[in-house]
């Protein structure tokens, strides 16, 4: 559990799981688990999204975006 940004070096293996507000992987990194990055913030920038991004509740019923995408639900 981190307060602030977690970041993956380009060497770094991680397996477990993750809670923080920003998660960072450089290429090459390797991460096989679960990361937590909270959604507190997440339903009042909902609202200021741009008309190609959508809503999605998938994982627990945590909103997510996709953008650019026609989904069937």
């Amino acid at each position: 559990t981190a307060t602030g940004k977690v970041q993956l070096l380009k060497t770094a293996i991680l397996i477990g799981e993750v809670h923080c507000p920003t998660l960072l992987m450089e290429e090459g990194a390797k991460f096989q688990g679960v990361s937590d990055m909270g959604v507190t913030g997440w339903p009042e920038e909902a609202q200021r999204l741009p008309s190609n991004v959508r809503d999605m509740n998938v994982h627990r019923n945590k909103p997510v975006a996709l953008i650019g995408r026609e989904v069937d639900l």
